[in-house]
């Protein structure tokens, strides 16, 4: 997983809504003392869009047995962070990590509106790989939809 990939990002802003294409963005991700992943995300080189900057971290906690993550963006700097006791599991390739809450200041008409989250992040085929953030409002009736998806695609 380590190495640079170039990143292309999709919104869904509600369940039934379209994808919308954002724009492209870059990630270099490296192992740290065989220990974690740190991944830093900033615009793609031939992006127009503001600078921003989001760190990640993946890691296997020995101790508890469990998969976590963790993320912060300059775009709206609220830690993310995936350590959900007994939530948090790998199957197929694919690792499945829940997280407890998060308010976006801004959601289409809506402001503060709290959600919570879920990531997938799939297997690495072919030089490709697809990151999945799930949203489920904090109301009662909300359904969890598909709000954003980064297909990460190796770089030479």
């Amino acid at each position: 997983m380590a190495g640079n990939w170039r990143v292309e990002p999709k919104m869904w802003p509600g369940p039934d809504a379209k994808a919308i294409e954002l724009p492209k963005a870059t990630a270099q991700r490296r192992i740290v003392n065989d220990a974690f992943l740190d991944e830093e995300m900033t615009p793609a080189a031939d992006s127009q869009q503001e600078a921003f900057t989001r760190v990640a971290y993946v890691s296997f906690n020995t101790i508890n047995q469990q998969y976590e993550y963790f993320s912060l963006d300059s775009r709206l700097p609220q830690m993310m962070s995936y350590t959900l006791p007994g939530a948090n599991e790998a199957h197929a390739g694919q690792l499945e990590l829940r997280g407890t809450s998060f308010v976006a200041p801004v959601w289409g008409q809506a402001r503060n509106v709290p959600f919570m989250y879920r990531l997938t992040i799939g297997a690495v085929e072919g030089d490709r790989q697809i990151v999945r953030l799930f949203l489920k409002e904090q109301r009662a009736q909300a359904n969890e939809f598909l709000a954003f998806e980064y297909l990460y695609i190796r770089q030479p």
